[in-house]
Order: C-alpha cells, then structure tokens, then sequence
C-alpha cells in the first residue's frame, strides 16, 4: 500500500477518487491513484462544498467589462463578468464554473447572476436614464433548465427593466 493507503477505507477513498476521475474524463478510461489526483479531487470536493454557501455568504461578485465599437470608439454594451472570492481564497472562472455545471450549483448561481444585473440596469436608469446593454453568459446547464424563461421573466417583471437592455450569451460548452 501506498503511504496514503494505508487503511481499508483509505483505499476505498482513493480508489472512489480515481474512478470519479476517469469517468470525468469520458468513456473507456481508467485512473491510478496517484499524490496529484488526490490533490485535485480535493480541490474539486473542497470548492463543491463551499459553491453551496458562496450565495448565502455574498461571496460572489459582479463586474462590468465594457464593450466597445472599435470604428467609432463608442461604448455599446457592458459584459457581466462573475468572480468569486471564496473564504480560502479567489478561484478562477474556469476552475468554479465547470464545478457549479457538473453539481448543478450553476443554475441558482446563474439566477443570482441576472437578478443582480437587472438590478443594477435599474440603478442606472433610474440614476441618469442610461440606456446600455448588458450581456449575460450562460452554460449548458441553464439553457437546458426548463424553468431558465420563467425565471428570466419573472426577475425583469419584479425589477421592472427592459428586457431589450438584457443580453445572453450562451458559452462555448453548449455549442460543443
């Protein structure tokens, strides 16, 4: 045994471990144990963990990117960009997302997303009547999620937006 197999259950911890690994990694695959895989399946297990409270404990964050026309210089929209500043630390988009679609997080997440983002078109046009666009990514797993119209139609009735200043744009994984 390996020096971090030294119990039964140990064994069968990491032998769950490698076989959750190699199905992620499509059909037909197989994976050893090994120091590295344990460090990322812990990663992975310790950021599905703390996705279940990030809402609750305001941990997420929205920022603006502004979107430019590069002929005229002129500002036509604005993209919503999450971040996420969890209690051990910031993690990347790319290393959260993927998480939050495989566990489902992403669809309470992706509802956090819109409600802010409305809310804040309303702040602004209320503010100085400004008129811009704002684009809203959106994963495989909201699009498939029955309810994702409903939702969407119900957060700019209750904020009293125009839905005409509300984008989505789907990401790649859906059209992959």
């Amino acid at each position: 045994l390996s020096n971090y197999s030294r119990t039964v259950d140990q064994l069968m911890k990491h032998a769950d471990f490698a076989l959750y690994y190699a199905k992620g990694q499509g059909k037909n695959k197989y994976q050893f144990f090994t120091e590295e895989l344990y460090v990322i399946m812990s990663r992975k297990h310790m950021i599905d963990r703390a996705l279940r409270k990030a809402i609750d404990n305001s941990e997420f964050e929205l920022y603006y990117q502004p979107l430019v026309d590069i002929k005229s210089g002129k500002l036509v929209g604005l993209e919503a960009l999450l971040r996420w500043n969890a209690p051990f630390g910031t993690v990347a988009p790319d290393e959260f997302i993927p998480i939050a679609e495989e566990t489902g997080w992403i669809v309470p997440i992706g509802e956090w997303v819109i409600e802010k983002v409305c809310k804040q078109l309303k702040i602004w046009q209320e503010q100085d009547g400004s008129k811009v666009k704002v684009c809203v990514n959106i994963s495989a797993r909201q699009f498939r999620d029955t309810s994702f119209m409903s939702t969407v139609s119900r957060i700019i009735e209750r904020e009293q937006i125009d839905p005409t200043f509300l984008e989505f744009e789907i990401t790649e994984t859906v059209m992959l």
